[in-house]
């Protein structure tokens, strides 16, 4: 008689089951103006909570910053409980505080809570209506801005002023401008002069981008946004918008050429001067077009560039990491 053995091959399952990952929760208690709850060279919120508290009465006008970037590149993502532009609410001793979130604080790159609902005065020159009072009429003493009608009920989170004309960026992402519109330096789709803030066009090249640094020049403008990349408008005899265009201006914004040396690049900081502009990229990179008078773009040439080139980092900026600019009249830092 033969005996079959079988052997049996026993399979078993274990469930295993996964845990959606716990997000860390960031401590920011502010004892003082000067408490920094984080420094860091570059730095991840995607994922993280922040829980925000205040033991100290801040004096009025006071930002507090959350997160202190040392490096050059943005704060990746967003905490998942603190959104750009949301309003923070920060009691103590039975008073609330109300300030409002700002992830390009500070030198551009920092999270910061601005005080909210600031107001903006302006004196001086008003020829063209660059106060903003709805006048002409030059100060010699602090005037308010106008923030009824595009500013009422905004927080202010950046200026610039330029000889002629000014901006303001707004937490919300509201961009302003006002004053003389020569060359369409206001970016309102007009040549004309304005004396109360007006916005700023946001279709085409800044259609559902982020603005956040804006600079104003003696005769363009220019925004950054939170994908790195950069809209000018205005003047553009010497190529100072970087957009490869011969046109003598443009009335609304235009995307910066990020073919060529900018490819690939993230714009980290921007300055404008005197019909030319400079950009500090986020890995370190420098470059500059407009005109190239006096050696302004230092190319090592004197020619104007309508798109954007490298500045030499050969001699004094070998092996140099560039950290800030700023650019002047006729010569740039």
């Amino acid at each position: 008689m033969t005996i079959f053995k079988r052997t049996c091959s026993i399979v078993v399952a274990v469930l295993v089951t996964v845990l959606p990952a716990i997000s860390a929760t960031v401590t920011a208690d502010f004892s003082s103006t000067t408490t920094v709850p984080v420094t860091a060279p570059s730095y991840t919120a995607t994922g993280n909570d922040v829980s925000l508290s205040l033991s100290f009465a801040p004096p009025t006008g006071t930002n507090l910053t959350v997160v202190k970037n040392t490096g050059l590149a943005f704060i990746s993502g967003k905490f998942d409980n603190l959104v750009q532009g949301q309003e923070v609410h920060l009691s103590y001793e039975g008073i609330t505080y109300k300030f409002v979130a700002n992830y390009y604080g500070g030198s551009g790159n920092d999270l910061v809570l601005h005080w909210a609902y600031q107001d903006l005065t302006s004196w001086g020159s008003n020829s063209s209506g660059q106060l903003g009072d709805g006048s002409t009429i030059s100060r010699d003493e602090p005037v308010l801005v106008t923030q009824e009608g595009l500013l009422s009920g905004k927080t202010i989170i950046a200026v610039s002023a330029s000889s002629g004309h000014s901006m303001a960026l707004c937490a919300d992402g509201t961009l302003a401008a006002w004053g003389s519109n020569f060359a369409g330096r206001l970016g309102d789709g007009s040549s004309t002069n304005r004396s109360v803030p007006v916005p700023v066009i946001r279709d085409g090249a800044l259609s559902g981008k982020t603005v956040v640094s804006i600079a104003a020049a003696s005769f363009h403008s220019l925004a950054l946004c939170s994908d790195g990349t950069l809209s000018t408008w205005g003047f553009n005899r010497y190529g100072q918008l970087g957009n490869g265009s011969s046109a003598d201006y443009s009335l609304v914004p235009a995307l910066v050429s990020q073919n060529g040396v900018l490819a690939g690049k993230t714009v980290a900081t921007v300055s404008a001067g005197e019909d030319y502009s400079i950009a500090l990229c986020s890995d370190g990179t420098l470059f500059s077009w407009g005109s190239g008078g006096l050696g302004r773009l230092g190319n090592g040439s004197l020619t104007n560039k309508n798109v954007p080139v490298a500045v030499f980092k050969n001699g004094v900026l070998s092996g140099k990491a560039v950290v800030a600019i700023s650019a002047g009249s006729y010569h740039s830092i």
